[in-house]
């Protein structure tokens, strides 16, 4: 079992990209919880850690696609991305938990 980041490595609220298993995941601390959702757009497939935080979104940086970051769903359209986790204060993330997890939307 690998670690992907540990919590003091996470900025609040900056996405960071993270890649398991060829997926790419964004994960994103904010307050005392972390989500980490599969990082490409659906709408354009650009990585969403190359966006930015605003409000509760997490914006993607190429069209301004918004997603919740604790929900995954966007405020406008209704659509979400898939949510891998979402963890505890101080505990690793790791790639078999990951990895692991189903992909629902």
């Amino acid at each position: 079992m690998k670690n992907l980041i540990n919590w003091d490595a996470l900025e609040d609220r900056v996405p960071q990209h993270a890649l398991v298993a060829n997926v790419d995941l964004v994960i994103m601390r904010y307050d005392d919880s972390v989500s980490v959702l599969y990082a490409r757009c659906l709408h354009r497939g650009a990585l969403m850690a190359d966006g930015f935080v605003q409000g509760d979104n997490l914006i993607c940086g190429l069209h301004g696609w918004d997603y919740r970051y604790a929900t995954r769903v966007s405020e406008y359209n209704n659509k979400g991305t898939s949510k891998y986790l979402k963890d505890q204060k101080n505990q690793p993330i790791r790639t078999s938990t990951v990895a692991s997890t189903s992909l629902t939307a």
